[in-house]
């Protein structure tokens, strides 16, 4: 991708790669990974909707932190990205 470093990371424990400065979101995409979590009280898949930090209907858990918008968070060598759970509108 334009000379961009590949960098490796994992989501739920699988091996997935992304390149130098590239959204996590996008990334997973490449891989075929559209569900990114589900919403806390239906339980319904959520992934990326926007692509610009507005929706969160892409939050992840990375490295443990909660709640972290992954159309906006660059991917990173070693990075750990599990589900999120998103809370559902009142």
């Amino acid at each position: 991708m334009n000379g961009k470093r590949r960098i490796t990371f994992t989501f739920e424990g699988k091996e997935v790669y992304g390149y130098e400065g590239e959204p996590i979101a996008v990334a997973l995409w490449r891989a075929g990974i559209r569900n990114l979590g589900s919403s806390m009280k239906l339980s319904q898949a959520r992934g990326m909707y926007c692509g610009a930090g507005w929706c969160q209907s892409c939050l992840v858990q990375v490295d443990g932190r909660r709640n972290v918008r992954s159309c906006l968070e660059p991917v990173r060598p070693g990075i750990q990205v599990k589900r999120g759970v998103q809370h559902d509108p009142i």
